[in-house]
């Protein structure tokens, strides 16, 4: 990752109280409740906690409690409590308590994930390029007399063409029609995107407080291997079942976004 993806980091103490109160009444029934999160944070990363509070016997259930630590120089994120698994292209997402170590592409957010549309040339004398996307213009700049590299085109998700337009100082003008694939699930080439977890169950969650069930790990691994070709590997296990597979996905002109898996 370059340097210029990155943002400047500081850390400060602090602390916060969130909370949303609710109130309703209905043929004589009146419900009351409130969701609340209390949390402080510092160089070493964020505690926090939620709850929610309500009448009609509730009383207060634990919701999350967990450490955070988010680490901007490897783009990553790891978490001690309460979480969430990935569920990758195929699996299912569930609440567990535990650790998970992850990537968190949040952390970098000057970061492009996925492939650019680039446009590439030659110009012979001082130019324009002209970038048209559909019928509009889409982007503009002038160019040296050499090779010029557009990169990070702003074209939409899917499939498509630009048509390049290159005009010289003399007026003279010379039109390309370039392919391009755009698809955010995609993976630059040598980028990782991972998110390993392991951990108990969470059972009832906002009914009890404290109800763990069996142990469960599940890891999620995705490289770009070159632009158009991005590989994942996926995998659950628990006491009594597990399941492992992967996804391929390839980017074709025209054709678009083509994926393949097993489990």
């Amino acid at each position: 990752y370059v340097l210029e993806d990155r943002v400047p980091v500081t850390y400060m103490r602090g602390g916060f109280l969130n909370y949303d109160l609710r109130a309703d009444r209905t043929d004589g029934v009146e419900s009351l409740g409130a969701n609340w999160e209390i949390a402080a944070f510092g160089r070493p990363g964020l505690i926090n906690s939620s709850f929610f509070s309500g009448n009609n016997d509730r009383g207060t259930v634990r919701l999350d409690t967990a450490f955070r630590r988010d680490d901007p120089e490897r783009i990553t994120s790891a978490v001690a409590g309460d979480t969430i698994t990935r569920a990758g292209s195929y699996g299912a997402a569930v609440r567990i308590g535990g650790l998970q170590y992850q990537r968190n592409f949040a952390t970098a957010p000057l970061l492009i994930t996925y492939p650019s549309a680039d446009v590439s040339g030659t110009a012979v004398v001082p130019s324009t390029v002209d970038i048209y996307i559909g019928n509009s213009k889409a982007y503009s700049t002038p160019v040296k007399p050499g090779p010029f590299s557009l990169q990070n085109l702003p074209v939409p998700v899917g499939a498509g063409n630009v048509r390049v337009v290159v005009r010289d100082v003399f007026g003279k003008e010379t039109t390309a029609v370039v392919p391009f694939v755009r698809y955010d699930s995609m993976l630059k080439k040598g980028l990782h995107d991972f998110s390993y977890e392991a951990g108990t169950l969470r059972r009832n969650y906002a009914l009890e407080s404290n109800d763990y069930g069996d142990w469960a790990a599940v890891g999620t691994h995705r490289y770009g291997v070159t632009d158009w070709l991005t590989l994942e590997g996926h995998a659950e296990g628990m006491a009594d079942r597990g399941n492992a597979g992967g996804v391929v996905q390839v980017t074709m002109p025209v054709l678009g976004l083509v994926g393949a898996g097993g489990a």
